[in-house]
């Protein structure tokens, strides 16, 4: 091959591996992700949803799998709540057969997490400021107005606006209380200080 025409080459090489370069940028100029692994359609799509709050200060993120108490969950939903452009808290969701357990993590500066399992919960249009959850009376600590987003697997559909109320009793019993429109869920279980919660990485990689 001569000088020029492999002069030529690298030139064509170079102005290929420039325009993939290109393609994984975000519009702001900053690097894209990586797309999935062994061309994982499932990895790359739990990586995307996650994106929305994975900057958020949180103790964990969608298609983890967590440890506490000596059990396992792969975290492979969530339900986004805001309350405005606030981040409030995401409510991570973890099939285990039939049910879907939940782990409750709270956007920065909170640290605590809930560790959770569904129980059934009678309510009215107004979370109450004491309620039984799980054969455990507990007091409203918060309750706030959100927006509601699903992402991932498994989440189930409370509207796009709903009432967020967290409970609390002693021996760091919690619950939460999920209100919608035409629909209430709860979920009782412990708060977990960041110590106590096991982050074992991504289930999907």
């Amino acid at each position: 091959m001569s000088f020029f025409l492999f002069a030529a080459f690298c030139a064509v090489a170079a102005a290929a591996a420039g325009v993939a370069v290109e393609r994984r940028r975000d519009p702001d100029g900053r690097p894209g992700p990586e797309g999935p692994p062994d061309g994982d359609p499932a990895a790359g799509a739990a990586a995307r949803v996650a994106s929305p709050f994975e900057g958020a200060g949180l103790a964990m993120g969608l298609g983890d799998v967590v440890s506490a108490d000596g059990a396992e969950r792969w975290l492979a939903g969530a339900i986004e709540l805001r309350e405005g452009d606030h981040l409030v808290a995401v409510l991570f969701f973890a099939p285990e057969g039939a049910r879907l357990d939940v782990v409750c993590a709270f956007a920065a500066p909170r640290r605590d997490v809930l560790w959770l399992s569904p129980v059934p919960v009678e309510v009215g249009a107004e979370p109450p400021s004491s309620i039984e959850l799980g054969g455990v009376v507990m007091n409203r600590r918060a309750r706030l107005p959100v927006s509601a987003r699903r992402h991932g697997q498994g989440a189930p559909d409370v509207g796009e606006l709903a009432t967020f109320a967290e409970y609390e009793a002693s021996a760091r019993a919690a619950g939460v209380v999920l209100r919608g429109p035409g629909v209430a869920l709860a979920w009782s279980g412990r708060r977990l200080e960041p110590e106590e919660l096991d982050r074992m990485g991504r289930g999907d990689s």
